[in-house]
């Protein structure tokens, strides 16, 4: 037994009631319109992608608000339909570990991969979690779960995306040095293709030889990148640039754009 749940549990243990949970989707109704919202403009850039998954917001307590299926894929029948009703917590003592419960114990990104579940129904389950943390405070979790598949790169970045976007401006906040968006300096036609590059996960040595340039001549740009969108690593610049309109998030799956 892991915290009093029977290996073969066919559904969660804890799950907020209709009244409670009613609150908390009021409290937290703009974070789940982003979510929403940036998955509805973008999910088409993972149409290549054939087997069944799902994207999980959850509150800093580990309660799902909001779950996004693949297109599709809520229109047939699902056994795991029960786990992914918002209410449900991915807590320990409710469905076994999970993605969710160890990022909010070690405040970092984490995979879960099918032999790690207790729960004899989530044995074909691989997670990636994205926690949400500022000094120490939790703020909430972006989720994807594959069904029977490995997690791919593209819905991999796509949940870094997806994370950063939601939650830029809770780690925005109290930061003296965040760069006011409408206002940020413009990138060169060089940076902005230097800038696709990195979106696509090209290091700096390929960039350099598809650009024809010198390494040092990219290091440089990707300082000057970094200083005009105030970003602190790749996933951050290239979230930022596609809020500022000066790449697609279709550029991510565009070949060099």
């Amino acid at each position: 037994m892991q915290k009093g749940i029977s290996r073969k549990a066919s559904k969660p243990l804890l799950k907020l009631p209709r009244e409670e949970l009613k609150l908390i989707i009021e409290k937290k109704r703009n974070r789940i319109s982003k979510f929403n919202e940036f998955i509805y403009r973008h999910i088409d850039t993972l149409k290549n992608i054939k087997n069944d998954y799902c994207f999980v917001l959850a509150n800093e307590e580990g309660c799902l608000i909001s779950v996004k299926y693949r297109p599709g894929m809520i229109e047939r029948e699902f056994e795991y339909k029960e786990f992914f009703v918002p209410g449900v917590f991915f807590a320990e003592e409710s469905i076994g570990v999970n993605s969710i419960s160890i990022a909010g114990i070690l405040k970092r990104p984490i995979h879960i991969y099918p032999g790690f579940h207790y729960l004899t129904k989530l044995k074909n389950w691989y997670e990636y979690c994205i926690p949400a943390v500022n000094k120490g405070k939790m703020a909430g979790y972006i989720a994807v779960v594959s069904f029977g598949q490995p997690i791919s790169k593209a819905l991999e970045g796509f949940t870094d995306l997806l994370a950063v976007n939601l939650f830029y401006e809770y780690f925005a906040t109290g930061n003296e040095n965040t760069t006011d968006l409408s206002t940020s300096q413009q990138l060169t036609e060089r940076q902005c293709a230097i800038l696709r590059m990195i979106a696509q996960g090209l290091s700096d040595e390929q960039i350099a030889q598809e650009l024809n340039l010198s390494l040092a001549t990219v290091k440089y740009h990707n300082q000057i990148i970094f200083k005009k969108l105030n970003a602190s690593s790749r996933v951050d610049a290239v979230v930022k640039a596609i809020m500022l309109n000066k790449i697609t998030f279709y550029d991510l799956y565009s070949k060099y754009a």
